[in-house]
């Protein structure tokens, strides 16, 4: 181990908060700088970029437009089933209940009231 001279390690430790900070001040303004000069770089490269992109995302554009229209064709199938059911049950009722009707027409058909009523009041 090495050991260092009392009067080293004072100058040392007066001077590495000072260095600290400059090193500190000096990556800010490197970080700082290359944003600015990179910028230009990551436009051009985006702008490059942006058609081959484009060909790559219609393939998954089409993909999804497939499946929404899939799914609007199971959307419509479960409606004709339901509209299926909902018909059947519907005839069913129609056929209870166009029996009782009719029999309920004849009903009244033959229905003669016992008297006969005034066509006016004043009468």
């Amino acid at each position: 181990m090495m050991r260092i001279s009392p009067a080293r390690r004072a100058a040392i430790e007066r001077t590495s908060l000072t260095l600290l900070v400059v090193i500190s001040a000096a990556m800010i303004v490197v970080g700082k700088a290359d944003q600015v000069a990179f910028q230009s770089l990551r436009n051009s490269v985006m702008d490059g970029a942006a058609p081959a992109l484009d060909m790559l995302s219609r393939p998954a554009t089409a993909l999804d437009a497939a499946a929404d229209r899939l799914r609007g064709f199971i959307a419509v199938y479960r409606d004709n089933v339901r509209l299926a059911e909902e018909n059947e049950r519907l005839l069913g009722w129609q056929q209870v209940a166009l029996p009782r009707r009719t029999q309920s027409c004849a009903n009244w058909r033959n229905w003669c009231p016992n008297q006969q009523f005034p066509l006016s009041r004043h009468g």
